[in-house]
């Protein structure tokens, strides 16, 4: 009878193999990697790689969503400490900044090649960035209430705008321009911000 495997271990060699293939995928382009290169990599067997994954595919898009559950987890928690509005968003901001330095390499595979079927999470992508703008809806809501912003703002836009803050101008400096923006510069973004929906009192 083969020992039982560990759930710990189980997930560790997941990850194992999942940072292996964002390595491969952002070395050389998608459809030139091979599994076995992969499995490699990751110092696992093929059939081990099998085990997890039934395809370069559905291991690219396992990439790509176990980074956005991490950062999902991440936006969360960021929502549960009790901090007035102008202070949750800027904690955002910061955790965001903190997990796009820290897990750049899966962040890279959203700009670089990636397979012709990856319309097929469209639908997955859609959901879980309504669920960020629904959270920061939430927090500029509640900034209304107490009186810290502006009453007659557009809160799905500024909402939509909060997200890009963090999305195209945070990651796109540490992706596409190589940047490690600090504090000074999150400072700067969210002073922009706030400038646009804070309270005119």
């Amino acid at each position: 009878m083969s020992p039982k495997t560990n759930p710990g271990e189980k997930s560790s060699k997941k990850e194992q193999i999942l940072q292996a293939a964002v390595e491969m995928f952002l070395e050389r382009e998608f459809y030139v990697v091979k599994m076995e290169e992969i499995a490699e990599h990751a110092n696992v067997g093929k059939g081990t790689l099998y085990e997890y994954f039934s395809n370069k595919e559905d291991l690219f898009k396992e990439s790509i969503s176990y980074w956005m559950e991490k950062y999902l987890q991440n936006f969360n928690e960021s929502l549960k400490a009790a901090r007035n509005a102008r202070e949750t968003l800027y904690h955002i901001m910061k955790v965001n900044l903190e997990f796009l330095q820290e897990n750049s390499p899966w962040i890279g595979l959203l700009y670089n090649e990636r397979p012709s079927n990856m319309y097929e999470m469209s639908n997955w992508f859609i959901e879980r960035r309504q669920h960020l703008l629904q959270g920061i809806s939430g927090i500029i809501q509640s900034g209304i209430q107490e009186g810290d912003i502006r009453p007659d703002l557009d809160i799905e836009m500024a909402s939509r705008m909060f997200l890009a803050l963090n999305y195209v101008v945070m990651g796109g400096m540490i992706i596409l321009d190589g940047k490690k923006p600090g504090e000074e510069e999150l400072e700067s973004v969210m002073e922009l911000f706030w400038k646009g929906v804070g309270s005119y009192e």
